[in-house]
């Protein structure tokens, strides 16, 4: 049986922002195999027991490091983010299937700290190919993302909900202004930010593809605790079936 569960050591582990840290992984054994879109799986809690991995997508991988961009809202993230360099955690990944890379000038589209896997996404198109639309609550939530899509991305375009930086407003104030040159869509985010992304894609016929956040047991597809309703009237798991959908394929 393949392995996919890996002792990783921590490279880095820094704060980015209230609330939000990026760690940095010395994953070799996930990287070699990782696509953009797949998440990993993490044990959390030390010696304080927890029962359920906590899912977090692959923000980025370069080399042999592996990272993962996330916010802090529960003992499993908060133990993760208290964690020094050379610490060990026990990590189960690359999981899931990811993104089809099959744009020529695809348009990002991600919403709050949903925008992490967009930035491998990027890295993988390469050549300051894509576009992307960054939709945050604030400026301070904004800048660190800027700074890192700016190496990737031709253009990056930004709504803030209370207009500190960028456009005032959503994803969808700025959405159809910007989508007419793309070949493709690609979406992660909260679930009102995806369904309305997914409308518009389908209205503007436009391929598009979405990555979902979930809650889940035990990452592989037994637990069914992920499952999602279909368009075809069966259930999906969003852990193997998933996280990334193509809009329509799935109900919202």
């Amino acid at each position: 049986m393949k392995k996919i569960t890996f002792d990783c050591s921590i490279l880095e582990n820094v704060r980015l922002a209230t609330g939000v840290f990026k760690t940095t992984l010395d994953a070799s054994a996930v990287c070699k195999t990782a696509k953009p879109g797949q998440f990993i799986h993490i044990k959390t809690g030390g010696e304080k027991f927890q029962l359920l991995r906590r899912p977090i997508s692959i923000a980025d991988v370069s080399g042999d490091r592996l990272s993962i961009i996330y916010r802090v809202v529960g003992d499993g993230t908060r133990w993760l983010s208290e964690r020094g360099e050379g610490e060990l955690i026990d990590v189960m990944g690359p999981l899931g299937n990811g993104f089809e890379l099959n744009a020529k000038k695809p348009l990002l589209v991600g919403g709050g700290i949903g925008i992490a896997p967009l930035l491998y996404l990027a890295r993988a198109f390469g050549d300051s190919s894509s576009d992307v639309l960054l939709a945050t609550r604030s400026e301070e939530e904004t800048t660190y993302w800027l700074e890192m899509f700016s190496s990737f991305c031709s253009n990056v375009h930004i709504a803030t909900n209370d207009g500190s930086l960028g456009t005032r407003g959503n994803a969808l104030d700025i959405l159809p202004n910007i989508a007419g040159s793309c070949d493709a869509i690609y979406s992660c985010g909260p679930a009102p930010m995806l369904r309305a992304v997914s409308d518009f894609a389908l209205k503007a016929n436009i391929p598009c593809q979405l990555s979902l956040e979930s809650h889940m047991a035990c990452g592989l597809g037994v637990c069914l605790s992920c499952s999602c309703a279909s368009s075809d009237g069966k259930r999906k798991k969003i852990c193997v079936d998933g996280p990334v959908f193509k809009a329509g394929e799935i109900e919202l």
